[in-house]
Formats: structure tokens, sequence, C-alpha cells
């Protein structure tokens, strides 16, 4: 798709092009965690832990959100982190 978005776009740089698709391959950062390649550009690194603290944080709001309900300060395990996470609103007592 990037590259056929470039070809639209007059003197769209090749370097730029295959910068691109690396962000696109690599973002994932290892192997294992399905990327074809590891970051190996500055933007690259940056972008994949980007999207791991934004995977991270998305799981953690949504435990927290689960547990809303509840007057426990401690969520269920999250699978993704490997542990629980507080619930700070309720711990220091606000509700903001």
């Amino acid at each position: 798709m990037l590259e056929q978005k470039a070809r639209g776009l007059p003197q769209f740089p090749h370097e730029l092009l295959v910068v691109l698709e690396h962000l696109v391959v690599s973002h994932h950062g290892r192997l294992e965690y399905g990327s074809p390649v590891e970051p190996r550009c500055p933007e690259a690194l940056l972008l994949h832990y980007l999207d791991q603290i934004d995977s991270k944080m998305a799981a953690l709001l949504t435990a927290i959100e689960a547990n809303s309900s509840s007057p426990e300060i401690w969520s269920a395990r999250i699978q993704s982190l490997g542990h629980q996470v507080l619930d700070t609103r309720k711990y220091l007592g606000t509700h903001s």
C-alpha cells in the first residue's frame, strides 16, 4: 500500500519509501513477536516502543475499567503485563 501511494506522489524519494516500509514491518520489534525484521534505525526503534507503550496502557486501562464497579483497588492479573495493576484513583481516594 505504501508503494502504491508513493507512486502516486510526484518525485517521492525511494529512500524515504524504504524507511517507511521498514517502520511498518519492524514495529513489533522482535521476531518472536511477529516482526519480520527487528528495528534497525532510530525511527523504527522509537515506533516499536511507542507501539508497546500504547498496547500496555490499553491493557492496563481496560483492566482498571473492568474492575471499576468493584471496591478492590487491584485488578485481576493482566496476561500481557504478567501481573495485577493498582487503580490509583481508588487507592488515593480520587475518582477524577
